[in-house]
């Protein structure tokens, strides 16, 4: 008689979809989630991303109106409308992978447990989707408000209709203290510390040259410029810093088509032979960090360019209250702010390896992607009723 063996069910883990589109190395905000997705599978989660563009095949034929504007034929007189089109963004083959996260389907993403929303759900296909539903507010409030002020996207419009769909849960913050602006339209936020890939961003050497334009003293601006901040005071306060550092240059990253008057100061600085590498998203900005010697932004917050130059050792001269950095001044001063950079320069020039143990250390202590991930699961155990 053959005596049967009982075997353990394997419990299923959890599927957990995060929903953004997949721009590998052109987005923050699909960094960030592509980094929680890999920390969340390593913690034992199924969690993948899922790319909410339409299909090639959904637009195939179809063009996005970009401008329209009513014109006069200069022959009749008469007025029409005038289009410009543009082909319409579309979505990842499901079932790829970008750095240890794969992108599913629409399937798996309408079947999972929980749905975390980074950039919105299209209605087209999740209107009758009932699982439940967790959103990242990963703008700041004032830039989120002034989107909508400017009649692009109604970002404060949706978080409060949002707030009265029940499968809407909660919506995330990972920046502490932002949540007392969200609770004004969402009530049920969290706020959740912001983290960085400490492994791939980390202190290490470097071959980088700036394109052959470094300077003495190499100051980085990683910046994206935005409406409710950008780094145009402190790229002023640069020109005075290098009045009493002659050969410091400054470089930027990140810069987008649009150059009204960005360009006209960025121009400014190349006549006067202070301007290196200007460029706009790169996929090497950790070779960028390591090799400068300076990183200046005006904020106050653990930015995305913060926790990634500190991550890589670099000293950042922030905007005044900054907790993450001895180096801030009040961005508006652009004397005191470029005396925040001397004293960072005369710190790192003195004792480079020094500042670089305590930016890390500081990077290690208040960025660890593995707590916030543990602080997502608790939400996915919560919302589900189960064990991840």
């Amino acid at each position: 008689m053959v005596k049967r063996i009982k075997t353990k069910k394997r419990k299923r883990k959890l599927n957990v979809v995060h929903c953004v589109p997949v721009s590998p190395h052109q987005c923050g905000m699909y960094e960030t989630a592509r980094e929680l997705v890999v920390a969340e599978r390593k913690l034992g989660i199924n969690a993948h991303l899922y790319d909410p563009r339409p299909t090639e095949r959904r637009v195939r034929g179809r063009k996005q109106i970009v401008n329209s504007q009513d014109v006069k034929c200069p022959k009749c007189e008469n007025e029409f409308k005038a289009e410009v089109h543009a082909p319409i963004p579309t979505s990842v083959p499901a079932w790829t992978g970008d750095r240890g996260a794969s992108i599913c389907d629409l399937h798996f993403a309408l079947t999972s447990d929980v749905i975390v929303s980074h950039s919105g759900l299209p209605d087209e296909d999740f209107k009758e989707c009932k699982i439940p539903r967790i959103h990242v507010a990963h703008g700041r409030p004032n830039s989120s408000y002034r989107i909508e002020r400017s009649g692009q996207t109604a970002i404060y419009d949706m978080y409060r209709k949002m707030a009265d769909d029940p499968r809407w849960k909660y919506l995330i913050t990972l920046w502490p203290g932002y949540g007392q602006y969200w609770e004004l339209v969402f009530p049920r936020v969290k706020e959740f510390p912001s983290f960085v890939d400490l492994e791939k961003w980390c202190p290490a050497e470097t071959k980088h040259d700036f394109g052959d334009l470094g300077g003495a003293i190499n100051v980085v601006v990683t910046d994206i410029w935005r409406m409710d901040k950008d780094p145009f005071h402190v790229l002023n306060a640069f020109v005075l810093f290098e009045k009493k550092h002659p050969g410091a240059k400054i470089h930027f990253y990140g810069l987008d088509g649009d150059g009204r008057g960005r360009d006209t100061m960025i121009n400014a600085l190349k006549e006067r032979g202070i301007c290196g590498q200007v460029a706009p998203m790169v996929k090497n900005l950790e070779e960028v960090y390591r090799a400068a010697d300076m990183m200046i932004t005006p904020h106050t917050i653990a930015t995305r360019t913060v926790r990634e130059a500190l991550a890589c050792g670099l000293n950042v001269v922030a905007g005044l209250g900054n907790p993450f950095t001895p180096y801030t001044a009040y961005e508006e001063d652009l004397g005191a702010f470029a005396a925040a950079m001397s004293k960072s320069w005369l710190d790192w020039n003195t004792d480079k390896e020094a500042c670089i143990k305590r930016n890390r250390e500081m990077a290690e202590v208040s960025f660890d992607l593995q707590t916030t991930a543990n602080k997502f699961i608790g939400l996915f155990e919560e919302l589900t009723g189960r064990a991840a």
